[in-house]
Parts: C-alpha cells; sequence; structure tokens
C-alpha cells in the first residue's frame, strides 16, 4: 500500500481535492480562485470557507457529487 504525498500552497487546476487539515483530519474540499479578488480559497461540500489560520495540504484531484 502507498502512502499518500501531501503537498503544500495550492493546486494548478480548481477543483475538488483530498485534503489534510492541520496534518490531521483529512477531507475532501474544492479550490478555486476568487474572479474579484483573485485570493485563492478552499471551501468544504456545504459552501464553507476554511479558515485562512488552518494548514491545508491536499493530495490527488478526486471526484465529487457537487
Amino acid at each position: 500500500m502507498s502512502e499518500t504525498k501531501w503537498n503544500a500552497g495550492y493546486p494548478k487546476k480548481p477543483g475538488w481535492y483530498k485534503c489534510r487539515l492541520d496534518g490531521e483530519e483529512e477531507c475532501t474540499l474544492k479550490y478555486y480562485v476568487c474572479t474579484l479578488s483573485m485570493k485563492p480559497h478552499w471551501v468544504d461540500a456545504n459552501g464553507d470557507y476554511i479558515e485562512s489560520m488552518a494548514h491545508v495540504e491536499w493530495s490527488e484531484a478526486t471526484q465529487h457529487e457537487r
């Protein structure tokens, strides 16, 4: 079984990614760049923003039902 490779920073393409918050909690988050502010954002399946204080690491892109 291979170990997951976690990346820091942001992916090159918007979409849903397997993520890890603060090195512990794994979840699926959507990455996108706001067209008004041109700032990157992570949101969860409910559309809630992940606070900028949380350290988000991401792995492979994943499919999501939304």
